[in-house]
């Protein structure tokens, strides 16, 4: 490592610093002298300069113009023409001696050979280090990039000139692309580059920084006082950036991975130290430190949104349901739509475990999509049984900026001869919240084509009476966590009580969910409450064994 990577990076070329090393110019120097001596020896043995053997003497012009360049060249040309010249006989049988003109006429031309060979050898190697120096660069910063972080640290590693415990830090720049998309790319270049140099202002020498990414910095340093390095780095970051007279702040995500402990290879210190970056990232922490634990998560929940295509193909997806209890009369009017995946290899797979991290990516518009059709499907089977039954299916927040959405629910309405009324789509609050103004969008779309809106988990979410009198909503779902202790907590039941009040005054409909008894049943039909839903209802069960579930209750109140 050294204390300014660029002007080491400028000095070695990678690829010549072997050939400018002053063991390696005595070496060359030797061999080239050998090599000529021996010329001189050869043609002499062979019987003078008129027989072929003394072009043997072009090899060592050449490789004195690859190893010392014009210089090299011209003095080979020379010694090489004296050693064939005055001395050496035309023909040893008969001691004839070469004219001064031949000789001199030889060394002239092994002095143009020489120099030229040292000249195009210049050429060549200045183009190749220019090369290389481009290929190590950032092509819009000109700062170090990944390809020379990598190199340099593989060097270090393998001449062990890294001291025995080091980090890797990566630092992201989250805001990047906001502050681009605002002030244009020509701000890249003026800004990452005063990045690079607070951070590099922080870190203890000797180090290695590059420009890993176009919003990335990844640097290499000493592992000791790592926490005071860190800190410093925050610190700096903080202060707003005077870039062509505009004031930007950057907001940044650090992680690290120290060498040994977390790996032994460059690539994979630095996979390691981006994966702690995107924990601080997500847990909204200046930095953090790789945790092999949350990295083994992270590995099983990409497996399993891979997975996901090829099982919805493979039929492993199943709709499941979860009777709602209409409390003014104690009949099953409704049910609500939940998804189940059984993998053959890996058992049942929970809806946790996959769907909040498909929220993330354009895969929940195809789980999305199949629920819909697979719902829509067993939704006319039910309804030849049961006329009024009502249908509720979950929508998440990305769900709400599919403009095409719309038009898919109103296409499988009509090939299933459903009335869009007896369709409802649940929408939680946390969704609803994260882009008003999309969802509002959308939700009046469905609303004007006949369907009905819920809120669900009301309460939990990041609540608002706004969007209860801006949204066209129909229902709204008290979420679990004030329900499962209702009978006991007075503050739950003074929550469920307002919620009741509130949502009849909108001319709502209210469903209590997580209803786990019988005497809950009841307490919430004497405040009111339209509908209840819960394990004192019924568990969720396979979809197409709710119509023998109803068949086996069928003039039996709900307990």
């Amino acid at each position: 490592m050294d204390q300014n990577p660029l002007l080491r990076h400028l000095r070695n070329a990678r690829g010549w610093t072997h050939i400018e090393g002053g063991a390696f110019r005595i070496a060359a120097a030797v061999l080239l002298a050998v090599l000529i001596a021996g010329v001189g020896m050869l043609v002499y043995a062979t019987g003078g300069i008129k027989y072929v053997y003394s072009h043997a003497m072009y090899l060592a012009l050449v490789l004195a113009g690859l190893f010392f360049g014009v210089p090299g060249g011209l003095v080979a040309g020379v010694v090489g023409g004296l050693v064939l010249g005055p001395w050496m006989p035309i023909d040893t049988a008969t001691g004839e001696l070469q004219r001064a003109i031949n000789w001199v006429y030889r060394m002239f031309f092994f002095c143009l050979v020489g120099g030229l060979s040292g000249y195009l050898f210049s050429i060549m190697r200045s183009h190749i280090t220019r090369t290389q120096w481009v290929s190590e660069r950032n092509v819009h910063t000109g700062l170090p990039n990944r390809m020379y972080l990598e190199r340099a640290m593989r060097d270090a590693l393998r001449r062990q000139t890294l001291s025995p415990e080091f980090l890797v830090v990566v630092v992201n720049v989250d805001n990047y692309l906001e502050i681009i998309n605002t002030l244009g790319p020509n701000f890249s270049k003026p800004l990452m580059t005063a990045v690079y140099e607070r951070i590099a202002g922080c870190l203890p020498k000797p180090f290695l920084l590059c420009q890993y990414h176009t919003d990335r910095f990844v640097a290499v340093t000493r592992a000791e006082g790592a926490a005071e390095t860190l800190r410093s780095v925050t610190a700096v970051l903080r202060r707003s950036f005077a870039v062509e007279d505009i004031h930007v702040y950057v907001d940044a995500s650090i992680g690290m991975a120290e060498f040994p402990l977390h790996g032994n290879e460059p690539e994979e210190l630095i996979q390691k130290a981006s994966i702690a970056m995107h924990a601080a990232m997500k847990k909204g922490q200046a930095w953090s430190i790789y945790d092999r634990s949350a990295d083994a998560a992270n590995r099983e929940t990409l497996t399993l949104l891979g997975l996901i295509p090829d099982a919805i193909a493979a039929g492993e997806f199943r709709l499941w349901c979860q009777p709602k209890l209409r409390l003014a009369d104690r009949r099953y009017t409704g049910v609500e739509m939940l998804m189940r995946w059984h993998s053959p290899g890996r058992g049942s797979i929970p809806p946790a475990t996959f769907i909040p991290h498909a929220e993330r990516t354009s895969l929940i518009h195809l789980l999305t999509r199949w629920a819909l059709e697979t719902s829509f499907g067993q939704m006319k089977i039910w309804l030849a049984a049961m006329p009024e039954l009502q249908m509720s299916v979950n929508l998440t927040a990305r769900d709400l900026g599919d403009p095409e959405l719309p038009q898919f629910i109103d296409d499988l309405a009509a090939r299933h001869a459903i009335d869009p009324r007896q369709i409802e789509f649940e929408i939680t609050e946390s969704g609803i919240v994260s882009d008003q103004g999309s969802a509002a969008q959308l939700l009046q779309t469905i609303k004007q084509r006949g369907f009905r809106v819920a809120i669900d988990d009301f309460g939990t979410g990041q609540s608002s009476l706004q969007y209860l009198k801006t949204l066209p909503i129909d229902h709204l779902k008290i979420d679990q966590a004030f329900v499962r202790n209702l009978l006991t907590d007075r503050r739950d039941q003074s929550i469920v009580q307002t919620v009741i009040a509130m949502a009849q005054g909108l001319g709502m409909e209210v469903t209590a969910e997580g209803v786990e008894n019988a005497a809950a049943v009841d307490y919430l039909a004497a405040q009111g409450c339209g509908h209840a839903q819960g394990y004192a209802i019924a568990r969720p069960f396979p979809a197409e064994e709710l119509l023998d579930w109803l068949g086996s209750r069928r003039g039996v109140q709900a307990q």
